[in-house]
């Protein structure tokens, strides 16, 4: 989901970065500790024997070479003692092989770590509430171009939402509904005209606080390989724990009836 493109919308309005960031290296650190912990041992082991090897190896050739100028063995008997004296030490630098391979796996772990803790720079105001809460939504003049695009998403759109209206807004596919809401979200910045919400340009807010009074559902919504109570309680990630409020949820979207009937209710795994 964090690689995705279809999955990005979702992931920055519910906020979901960071939960699914730190579940994925909880995992990827579970699996490199055990990991690690059997490549030591088997690069522990190897290297003792890789020493009892080598002893044995420089033992067998002196007395290859002493029997053979003895006449004790034939020259023919001397190369296949010497094959097979190297194909012993073929398997025990493979296993040292397997030990530097872990290290530099190291190495791109540390890369990768510093990737992902990476800051991107999102321009974010600090006001979490409005001048005027019952002023609602408004857009003035608003219009958006998508990059690399010629004609307009939006042109010249002005409407106003006030606290408890309902507005329905319909249109072709590709007239600028879906626009609106990542424009009313922020994830992107119009280009020309403003957008208040609570009498508030959206700049002015603080993303995070802006992004929690706004709930969307995408046609392209994604699926989450979570259990069923975290898929409910991702519509709050601060509270995706509390079982009562993901319980009400289900029941207030009338979803309770058949979550019930699933083999763990809300602990079913989905995916």
């Amino acid at each position: 989901v964090l690689t995705r493109e279809d999955g990005v919308k979702e992931v920055k309005l519910l906020q979901l970065g960071k939960l699914f960031l730190r579940r994925y290296v909880d995992i990827f650190k579970n699996i490199y500790r055990e990991d690690r912990n059997l490549v030591i041992r088997r690069g522990f082991w190897g290297y003792i024997l890789g020493l009892l090897a080598s002893a044995a190896f420089y033992f067998a050739y002196g007395w290859v070479g002493f029997a053979a100028l003895a006449g004790a063995i034939t020259i023919g008997q001397m190369t296949m003692y010497i094959a097979q004296f190297r194909l012993g030490q073929t398997a025990v630098t493979n296993s040292l092989s397997a030990i530097n391979g872990m290290y530099e796996d190291n190495l791109y772990l540390s890369t990768l770590t510093e990737y992902l803790e990476h800051e991107v720079p999102e321009q974010t105001g600090d006001q979490t509430e409005g001048p005027s809460p019952r002023d609602g939504i408004r857009f003035e003049n608003v219009s958006f171009y998508y990059p690399g695009s010629a004609a307009p998403a939006l042109n010249s759109v002005s409407l106003h939402i006030k606290p408890g209206e309902s507005l329905a807004i319909v249109g072709e596919n590709g007239s600028g509904k879906t626009t609106l809401i990542k424009l009313l979200t922020r994830l992107y910045t119009p280009t020309e005209g403003q957008i208040f919400l609570e009498g508030l340009e959206l700049n002015e807010w603080d993303i995070d606080a802006l992004r929690q009074k706004i709930g969307v559902i995408f046609q392209d919504f994604a699926r989450y390989q979570l259990i069923v109570g975290e898929n409910i309680g991702i519509g709050d990630v601060e509270a995706i724990e509390e079982e009562a409020r993901v319980e009400e949820a289900a029941r207030k979207g009338m979803a309770d009836v058949f979550v019930k009937d699933l083999p763990k209710s809300y602990n079913t795994q989905l995916g």
